[in-house]
């Protein structure tokens, strides 16, 4: 009886930590790496610092800065997979 019991506290935690990672994974909106549409790979835009964006425009290969203030250091940028032709660091950053 006591080996049942321990084999189902083991299962429910199990069950427990596989349920919390799909609802991590499924969460479309990330505020710090801009929003993801359904059928959208990857957001286009969103901010790299506390007053500032960034914007891809695929259609041109152009990456653009704006706002005001100071960027986050990052490692691994949002828009680094993108296939950047130009870059546009707008005045005031």
């Amino acid at each position: 009886m006591r080996k049942l019991k321990t084999l189902l506290a083991l299962c429910a935690v199990l069950s427990m930590g596989i349920i919390n990672i799909p609802v991590s994974a499924l969460e479309l909106n990330t505020p710090d790496k801009g929003i993801i549409s359904q059928g959208e790979e990857k957001p286009t835009s969103g901010t790299c610092g506390e007053d500032v964006n960034w914007n891809f425009d695929e259609s041109t290969g152009t990456l653009t800065i704006s706002g005001t203030g100071r960027m986050e250091n990052s490692w691994s940028p949002p828009w680094k997979k993108f296939p950047i032709q130009q870059v546009i660091i707008e005045e005031g950053i």
